[in-house]
């Protein structure tokens, strides 16, 4: 999970099913943080907010928040967390990752 990722078409199917399991349950989260890189332009599969029509009616709230979040440069895990219900507990600790950027992985194999 990268902050550039925060908000993407994922996280609104993520979030939306997490919200609709949670009723009577307590949730746990384990986030794989990982700085984010520079290599590329991921991180942009936001689109689905230009859509409301298509996409806002599976959680209305859920959807304007999202869209708040990448509206206001706020991308972060804790603006995620902050749509779970209370009580979700987190780990946010970031995981070591020694491997190499992508493009000199095909020539190491």
């Amino acid at each position: 999970m990268q902050r550039r990722y925060v908000g993407d078409i994922g996280d609104y199917v993520k979030l939306n099913i997490l919200r609709a399991l949670s009723p009577g349950r307590r949730l746990c989260i384990a986030w794989w943080l990982f700085p984010d890189e520079g290599h590329n332009r991921d991180g942009r599969h936001a689109t689905y907010l230009d859509g409301p029509g298509r996409w806002r009616r599976y959680d209305a709230p859920l959807f304007d928040a999202l869209k708040a979040i990448i509206d206001g440069g706020v991308r972060t895990v804790q603006a995620l967390e902050s749509l779970l219900p209370p009580g979700t507990l987190f780990s946010r600790e970031f995981i070591a990752f020694d491997a190499p950027p992508p493009r000199p992985r095909p020539a190491e194999r």
